[in-house]
């Protein structure tokens, strides 16, 4: 009964993920179709040459990077708990973020000096 449920659980999950990212993938198709047909409509426009491929240009550099910016995954910013925060959000943060414990903090600075350290002594394969 247990295994059943926790199955079903878990199929839920990945359905409501796979929606999120077609939701996603929807609206950048839709940004980018706006593209085309801003640059389809100036083409026809009584601009000179010039003008037109500023404007477009101008155009569709905007609208691809907001395209684009649906696609980066977003910062989040790590707020250790403390008895002043209390759990709730700083004022200095902007944005998503997560609360976390001191130790958790500590562990992974420790593995991102470890990282760099073993990075920085490794020495190349020499070539004979």
């Amino acid at each position: 009964m247990f295994k059943a449920r926790d199955r079903a659980v878990n199929v839920r999950n990945l359905k409501k993920v796979m929606e999120a990212k077609a939701r996603k993938q929807r609206r950048f198709k839709k940004t980018m179709q706006k593209v085309v047909k801003k640059a389809e409509a100036m083409q026809g426009s009584g601009l000179g040459d010039v003008e037109k491929k500023q404007e477009i240009k101008k155009y569709v550099i905007f609208l691809y990077k907001k395209a684009m910016s649906m696609t980066k995954k977003r910062e989040t910013t790590y707020v250790v708990m403390s008895k002043r925060n209390k759990g709730k959000k700083p004022r200095s943060v902007k944005g998503r973020y997560k609360l976390v414990d001191a130790r958790l903090r500590k562990d992974v600075r420790g593995k991102m000096r470890a990282d760099a350290r073993r990075k920085k002594f490794t020495t190349p394969k020499r070539r004979k």
